[in-house]
């Protein structure tokens, strides 16, 4: 699913609104329909393969979700193949596009709310496979949620969220070498770390959610500071990558995408998972450890700005 620009997610405690949408067997289902007791509102597009990726494993999970699943999947007939093939997940609710996301200010997928009996949100929203599966297995349960609907769940375990460890990720003070990139044009690019100049490095894979969600962050780190380069390293066509050159072209003197062949630079760098991001200083090391994930890279776009005050981690 394209992400929607639009508004930060709803924050705890937002009263949401109604809405209408047919389940897997065509019957006509309200939000109000579903409120009474708290349940998990997941969020899932029939073409994103993270998405698909997710049910599997919900599906083969021995433990059932803590609270109730209902399931809104963008995607129409796509949806109900996947309905079909997980029975015991939750029930679907099936849109064509992304009319629900849209309302519920959900800016890629999969994601999850969990909802309390009185129509509001509990907690924030959980974005990426890895949050969902916490909120739905109670890892990182709301600490307002009735005790009633805490039994027996893991609330001790911690959520790991921010600057995610990740074991392939390079460490802080590695050296970045030279990159064999080339520009959406084919031309490769010469010297696409500037030596001297600190530089935000971004991986970012095609089709990828999470990773068009960082489009509007993105623009608004290139708008807040002139000083810090801004490299892209892509993995896909560069038709994958046009809406993206075209929110980055007033900065294109300093906001560059770059193509990688068969993932080399990813390898060379032992950075598979995308999103993930660094911050190269001008001496060419990283600086911070790895953001990792949607929220982990959203973090430290938020703090890019403050790069000059920044010492290794």
């Amino acid at each position: 699913m394209s992400p929607t620009r639009q508004s930060e997610p709803y924050p705890p405690g937002t009263y949401l609104s109604d809405f209408i949408l047919p389940d897997a067997d065509g019957s006509p289902v309200r939000l109000s329909d579903l409120v009474g007791s708290p349940f998990s509102l997941l969020f899932v597009d029939a073409s994103c393969q993270h998405c698909k990726k997710l049910l599997r494993k919900l599906a083969s999970q021995k433990t059932a979700a803590t609270l109730p699943v209902v399931i809104a999947c963008s995607g129409g007939p796509l949806c109900l193949r996947l309905a079909r093939a997980n029975p015991k997940l939750g029930r679907f609710l099936i849109q064509e596009a992304g009319e629900l996301p849209t309302l519920m200010r959900v800016p890629a997928t999969p994601a999850a709310y969990s909802v309390g009996s009185d129509r509001r949100t509990i907690g924030t929203v959980a974005l990426g496979a890895q949050s969902v599966r916490n909120l739905l297995s109670g890892k990182s349960m709301p600490e307002n949620l009735p005790p009633s609907k805490q039994a027996g769940a893991n609330l001790t375990t911690p959520v790991r969220h921010g600057f995610l460890a990740n074991q392939q990720a390079l460490s802080v003070g590695s050296t970045i070498p030279p990159l064999d990139l080339t520009d959406l044009s084919g031309t490769r690019l010469l010297n696409a770390l500037q030596s001297g100049t600190w530089t935000l490095l971004l991986f970012w894979s095609a089709p990828c959610a999470p990773c068009e969600a960082l489009a509007d962050p993105l623009l608004e780190l290139c708008q807040t500071t002139s000083e810090l380069e801004i490299l892209v390293v892509g993995r896909g066509t560069p038709a994958d990558f046009m809406s993206l050159d075209r929110t980055l072209l007033p900065f294109a003197n300093r906001a560059r995408i770059g193509l990688q062949h068969q993932r080399t630079v990813s390898r060379e760098l032992n950075t598979f998972r995308t999103p993930t991001a660094y911050l190269i200083s001008d001496s060419g090391e990283v600086s911070q450890p790895a953001a990792v994930g949607l929220s982990a890279v959203r973090q430290l776009l938020a703090i890019a700005p403050n790069f000059s005050e920044m010492s290794p981690a």
